[in-house]
């Protein structure tokens, strides 16, 4: 299956203050895998990616003015069509995922202050 064929969805969600960046990561992480573990999204998510950032660029960030990254993890996850990202989307208020997503609102803000949208990934090679 080529990534043309195939469907992305993107999702920014930022770390409460009550957490570490690492606590955060693993929590959203567990998140994920308590979702692949229900069987429709089990067969309708292809892959998903765990994007978390790193300190590697903020001494330079701020010495060129800019901020520095404040808890921020990014979620793309891969669907091999857009009917198998919206069978997982109805599923989101029932009783398979919606107590799962509900939990990790409660214990620790996931998806209170967030971001989520279909993406086009377009590979760019120098």
């Amino acid at each position: 299956m080529s990534a043309e064929s195939t469907v992305h969805a993107l999702g920014i969600y930022k770390c409460p203050a009550s957490l570490s960046n690492a606590d955060f990561a693993r929590k959203c992480s567990q998140v994920m895998e308590a979702i692949l573990a229900c069987p429709v999204p089990k067969r309708n998510i292809l892959k998903y990616d765990l994007i978390i950032p790193n300190e590697t660029l903020d001494e330079h960030l701020e010495r060129l003015g800019m901020p520095t990254p404040k808890g921020t993890i990014v979620i793309i996850a891969e669907f091999p069509s857009f009917d198998a990202l919206e069978e997982i989307a109805q599923l989101l208020k029932t009783p398979e995922l919606g107590p799962i997503l509900a939990g990790a609102r409660e214990e620790f803000g996931f998806h209170i202050d967030s971001c989520s949208f279909a993406v086009d990934i377009v590979n760019m090679v120098k």
